[in-house]
């Protein structure tokens, strides 16, 4: 089939006459029009889910500097942050599981998934902000304080993030049609990051602006805390379309039928034990390696934040007349090295099918990162070319990266669907839940442990643009390559995991096919069932 004959058959001319009659109206276009069957996700949506992004980035530029305040103003040693790490991963691995596979069990409609977001967009962020209080506190009564905040907001986030991937895979029964948003969410974020840099112009020139870490980093998340609640809970207003409870219950009514007829000898239980919902779990390829690869790189340690590496490391250069320290190099390079992805982004999910799908996307996005980090390890910061290699490189890191996103989500719905033809289960809550506990555990607090005991042992202690001198020579000879080189080993093992992964395009598009077919063949049932009750109670 050519595309000419493609393109009349989606663009029927009542389609046309409302595309027409929807560019004369733009409060129309903005509502939008469905092409095929309705499943289409409209152009506010998007809107949506763009300003969530943008105003969710902006106001996380400040909220998400916890770790860099603490160490850099508060100076807590990086063992103590480790006891932070180690109890909020224990608290982790007995509270995710436990919240996502309740949701899961009890099947909660789309009102009251909208309800645990907006909940959660208020408590989550009161949160964040209340954990990086001063106070006068000691070391380790900022540990407690962190401790206290970690485990009650991991509650409240296991609790969002299952209700925002339902949500998500309820927007449409088409993984393109669900990637879009998230392709809308990453154009949001990128588009925000000339107003997220404000923290680093303020750090860079602090000699003119006269502002300390914490002033600008509570200071300004308290600014944009009512900012930051209105963009989280901007994502529960998205429309649903694909009811999976509906469907759920029409399996049960089947099975009931089924029961009564004799064909089957008992009923299917209305909820789902924890070890069954395991055994769904279990065929999902993509988390399983997934899973494997992040356990691996807990070997490789993390060499803190970016902002300690650049603010020591980076030559001061002479602007207007002012001293620009580390974080205004910092900021020029993430500037630049964002040029390119501005003008990608938007395309990214055309480059994921352009690439060969999301599981080879993903794929060549490990080599590349593993590739470039090995680049600017060896050009290294000390030095403007050295930096200009870092941005040249990292245009073509970030443009990888963006479409890496857009296929992690496109594999995410693809193998949920797939667990669901499988299994006739749906499984967000469950996979959602043990996903944020690893990516917790391992990324958040296993990995930190081991770096902040690389930190240790480099004699890293915080606090030396305060105190007017430079850190230890073992740090500065060896914080550069632990942050390039365990990047790349983590990439690697990535690349060989998923690499096991047998997985295509094809395999999507069947899997979408046979699950519309099943899902009509049980709401038709469902159907027939209920007129078959209300002729026999007649």
């Amino acid at each position: 089939m050519g595309l000419r004959q493609k393109m009349d058959e989606r663009f029927t001319p009542e389609v046309r006459a409302e595309i027409r009659k929807n560019v004369r109206h733009p409060i129309s276009w903005v509502k939008g029009v469905d092409l095929e069957d309705g499943n289409r996700i409209a152009p506010y949506e998007l809107l949506v889910f763009f300003g969530s992004s943008f105003f969710g980035s902006l106001a996380g530029a400040y909220s998400g500097r916890q770790d860099f305040l603490f160490r850099e103003f508060y100076r807590v040693p990086p063992n103590m942050m480790s006891v932070a790490g180690i109890v909020t991963s224990l608290y982790d691995a007995f509270n995710d599981p436990f919240v996502g596979t309740w949701m899961d069990r009890w099947r909660l409609p789309a009102q009251r998934l909208k309800l645990i977001m907006r909940i959660a967009a208020v408590t989550g962020h009161t949160l964040d902000l209340i954990r990086m209080v001063d106070g006068g506190l000691s070391p380790w009564g900022h540990i407690m304080l962190l401790i206290f905040c970690n485990c009650l907001k991991d509650s409240i986030n296991t609790f969002d993030s299952v209700a925002i991937q339902k949500l998500r895979a309820s927007i449409s029964p088409y993984t393109q049609e669900r990637v879009r948003v998230g392709v809308w969410e990453s154009v949001g974020t990128q588009i925000s990051y000339p107003f997220a840099s404000i923290p680093m112009i303020l750090m860079g020139w602090r000699d003119v602006f006269g502002f300390n870490d914490y002033q600008i980093i509570f200071i300004g998340a308290l600014i944009f805390l009512p900012v930051n609640m209105m963009a989280s809970a901007a994502k529960s207003f998205i429309k649903v379309r694909v009811d999976f409870n509906a469907e759920q219950k029409a399996r049960e009514a089947e099975r009931q039928k089924e029961l009564e007829e004799g064909k089957i000898k008992e009923a299917a239980p209305e909820q789902l034990s924890l070890r069954e919902q395991l055994g769904v779990v279990r065929h999902n390829k993509y988390f399983k390696v997934n899973l494997v690869c992040g356990l691996l790189a807990v070997l490789t340690p993390t060499a803190g934040d970016a902002l300690v590496q650049w603010r020591y490391l980076a030559p001061k250069a002479t602007v207007f007349g002012q001293t620009m320290s580390g974080e205004g190099w910092l900021l020029f390079k993430d500037t630049l090295a964002g040029v390119l992805v501005t003008f990608t982004n938007p395309f990214s999910r055309q480059i994921v099918n352009w690439l060969g799908g999301p599981l080879k996307t993903q794929k060549i996005r490990n080599l590349v990162e593993a590739a470039g980090n090995i680049i600017k390890l060896i050009a290294g910061i000390r030095t403007v070319p050295g930096i200009f290699t870092h941005i040249i490189v990292e245009n073509i890191q970030c443009v990888f990266s963006a479409a890496d996103t857009v296929a992690g989500n496109m594999l995410g719905y693809e193998f949920y669907d797939y667990v669901e033809l499988k299994t006739g289960v749906r499984s967000e809550g469950i996979t959602s839940s043990m996903s944020s506990l690893i990516n917790k555990t391992v990324t958040n607090n296993i990995g930190t442990i081991t770096g902040n005991a690389a930190l240790t042992w480099m004699g890293y202690s915080g606090g030396y643009l305060e105190a007017g001198k430079g850190p230890p020579e073992r740090y500065m000879k060896y914080v550069w390559p632990l942050a390039m080189l365990a990047p790349a080993v983590d990439n690697l093992i990535y690349f060989v995991g998923r690499s096991t992964i047998k997985w295509t395009t094809e395999d999507r598009i069947r899997t979408e096919a046979l699950l519309t077919e099943r899902r009509a063949m049980l709401l038709s049932a469902e159907e027939e069932i209920a007129e078959t009750v209300e002729s026999g109670q007649t």
